[in-house]
């Protein structure tokens, strides 16, 4: 019976974090103007497939594709609208804050700690909610880190071999690399060969080898999928040219460094911090044998690869999010020793859990109020519902009925096409994701000689007055400026015929 209760309990606990979660990624998406581009882009992805188009091969993108997969079958279902994948972006980093808290439970991390990291980390990432590919890999790989965690703490050792365990951690590393193959080989690495370390034995050469072998096989299954979709939709040598050689053409790069001279204060302590928590947990699990930071540890490191070679703010952040696991822990171990009176913790378990709950429905009602009043977009298809300036909505609609009035075909060369593309339904491979490393092998030299040989076309790119893209292919602007000929201007673009 006390055992009925005590699970009742956790229930309860456990749909209120999910509802009050729920509530406060509502409440930022809701209010979001329609003007990121990372947010349309994905979008356009997802939405490209949705209408039967086969990545690489009709569309450019330079990740692995299962995230537009995925959003493209609730796209079908509930609608082609970026609403839906904004529905879709609360779902999913609900489930990252959910899966964080869970984690802490299994390390018996005080509540007052773990209500505490979670309006930490969701007065962090605010700014930044959104669908990506790189949400999507660190929702994955937490859910890795709670099996290895719970596997752990049920044997007291890390270095066991169980079939179905092992093969599941490996589908889910091999589903890390089918959302991004960089960040993903890395998690498969780290996942497949860190026990290594806990080899003591000819006996635990054995049980590793069998790990290796067993998570080896489960993360080719989601990849080999893959393959076998590209090589039958006719995309697989697309794919090498975007996703494997047309990387060497991506130029751009912001160093870690940069992090220490950011604008906002959380960003430069935690670019020192977490750091510093790294080298901590792995030199108690040198020294102390502390196995469960062994596992957070070689996890986090995996996650950190996103932040090369683009370490801003919102790579850093999705970077170092299983460090805050550590953080919590550690702070949890200090704190505890600190604060020794039980009732003093229970009480701020207990405030914590509902402040959690006021601050995500005062933010609700607030958002709905903002809402309300906001100007939202009625006309423009696929933008329905979402905030947008009313000058903006013309600007769209304007370019829009432009370049469906011409008699020739009209490309935008700019990081924005897909703002005024995406409501026409219409799509230009390279030219609809215009930006450097997303071009394919040949680079911005495959697009001069596209471009040499487009008859009767038309082409808009930024006008000069306006701030383009830092990743703009500079080398095709220059070529079309000398080359064409300007007719004239519409909206921020000018004309070049």
């Amino acid at each position: 019976m006390k055992v009925e209760k005590n699970n009742k309990k956790i229930l309860l606990k456990i749909i209120f974090v999910i509802i009050s979660l729920l509530l406060y990624n509502s409440s930022i998406l809701l209010i979001k103007e329609l003007t990121d581009l990372d947010e349309l882009w994905n979008f356009n992805f997802a939405n490209n497939m949705a209408n039967g188009l086969v990545p690489y091969k009709d569309f450019n993108m330079i990740q692995m594709p299962l995230l537009p997969m995925l959003a493209s079958i609730f796209l079908k279902i509930f609608g082609q609208e970026v609403m839906v994948m904004r529905f879709l972006a609360v779902c999913l980093i609900t489930y990252i804050e959910i899966t964080v808290f869970f984690i802490l439970d299994k390390l018996k991390v005080k509540d007052y700690i773990k209500y505490l990291i979670l309006i930490f980390i969701c007065f962090i990432i605010t700014p930044y909610i959104a669908i990506d590919y790189n949400y999507m890999i660190l929702a994955i790989l937490l859910t890795i880190i709670y099996i290895e965690i719970k596997s752990y703490l049920r044997n007291e050792k890390i270095l066991v071999y169980n079939l179905k365990i092992d093969f599941i951690i490996g589908i889910l590393a091999g589903l890390c690399f089918t959302s991004k193959q960089s960040t993903g080989m890395c998690v498969i690495l780290v996942a497949v060969l860190y026990k290594c370390l806990e080899i003591r034995s000819k006996k635990d050469l054995i049980e590793f080898i069998k790990i290796v072998f067993t998570r080896g096989i489960g993360a080719l299954i989601p990849i080999v999928i893959i393959l076998l979709y590209l090589i039958i939709n006719g995309a697989i040598y697309d794919f090498i040219s975007y996703c494997i050689l047309g990387i060497k053409t991506f130029s751009n790069y912001i160093p870690y460094i940069n992090l220490l001279k950011n604008s906002k204060i959380l960003i430069k302590i935690l670019s020192v911090l977490i750091p510093v928590i790294l080298i901590l947990a792995l030199s108690l699990y040198a020294k102390k044998k502390k196995k469960i930071l062994l596992i957070l540890s070689v996890y986090t490191i995996a996650s950190m690869i996103v932040i090369y070679p683009i370490a801003d703010n919102i790579h850093f952040l999705i970077g170092i999010f299983p460090g805050f696991i550590s953080l919590a822990y550690f702070a949890d171990i200090c704190i505890d020793k600190i604060l020794s009176n039980e009732n003093i913790k229970e009480f701020l378990g207990s405030f914590l859990k509902i402040a959690t709950l006021l601050i995500s429905l005062v933010c609700l009602v607030y958002s709905i109020n903002i809402y309300v009043k906001s100007n939202k977009n009625y006309e423009l298809k696929h933008f329905k519902f979402t905030i947008m300036n009313e000058n903006y909505i013309k600007l769209v609609k304007n370019i829009g009925e432009y370049i469906n009035s011409s008699q020739k075909k009209v490309y935008i060369l700019d990081a924005t096409a897909s703002v005024y593309m995406i409501p026409i339904d219409k799509y230009n491979k390279d030219y609809d994701m215009f930006l450097k490393g997303n071009l394919g092998k040949d680079g911005e030299e495959g697009q001069i000689e596209k471009l040499k040989n487009e008859e009767n076309a038309i082409i808009l790119i930024m006008n000069s007055k306006y701030k383009r893209n830092w990743q703009n292919p500079e080398k095709v602007r220059s070529y079309i400026i000398n080359n064409k000929e300007k007719t004239g201007e519409i909206g921020n673009f000018e004309i070049y015929e």
